[in-house]
C-alpha cells in the first residue's frame, strides 16, 4: 500500500497495480484530499480485487464507466454505510445535520462518510456541510 503525490493533469484517485511477483500494490494519489473521497476511494479499489476485476494496466480513470467501475463503485458504497440503513435514511428525505449526526452515531460512522455520499448521489449539494467534512493533509503537498 502507498500514498503517491498526484500526477498533475492525471484523473487517478487510486490504482491495483499487477506485481512481477504476484503480489498486488494498492497505490493511492493525493488528487482529493476530502476523506470522504479518500475512503471510496480506497474501498473502491479493494473492490477491483474483491470482484477478480485486476487488469494488467498501470492507470485505473476513474471517469471510465464500465460493468467493473459499477462493481467497484457498488462494493464502496456498501462497505463504508449499510445498503439497507442508507436506503431507509434517504427515502426519508430528512437531510439536516442533526438527522445526517444521529444516523451516523447509529451506524458507527464518521458524518463527512454520509455526506460525501449524499453529495455524490445527488441528494446534497457539494457545498453543503462542507465544514463537516474532514480534508487530509499529507506531507510534501
Amino acid at each position: 500500500f502507498s500514498i503517491v503525490k498526484h500526477f498533475a493533469g492525471a484523473p487517478v484517485q487510486g490504482v491495483i497495480k499487477n506485481n512481477n511477483d504476484g503480489t498486488l500494490s494498492l497505490i493511492m494519489t493525493t488528487r482529493y484530499k476530502y476523506a470522504d473521497v479518500f475512503w471510496f476511494s480506497f474501498f473502491h479499489e479493494i473492490g477491483h480485487i474483491v470482484n477478480g476485476d485486476i487488469e494488467d494496466k498501470l492507470i485505473d480513470y476513474d471517469f471510465t464507466e464500465n460493468e467493473a467501475e459499477d462493481r467497484a463503485d457498488k462494493f464502496a458504497e456498501n462497505t463504508l454505510i449499510n445498503a439497507k440503513e442508507y436506503d431507509s435514511f434517504v427515502k426519508k428525505g430528512d437531510y439536516s445535520l442533526p438527522h445526517i449526526k444521529q444516523f451516523c452515531a447509529e451506524q458507527n460512522i464518521p458524518p463527512y462518510i454520509l455526506i460525501g455520499r449524499l453529495q455524490r448521489d445527488e441528494h446534497l449539494e457539494y457545498y453543503r456541510y462542507s465544514g463537516e467534512k474532514v480534508r487530509y493533509e499529507l506531507g510534501g503537498d
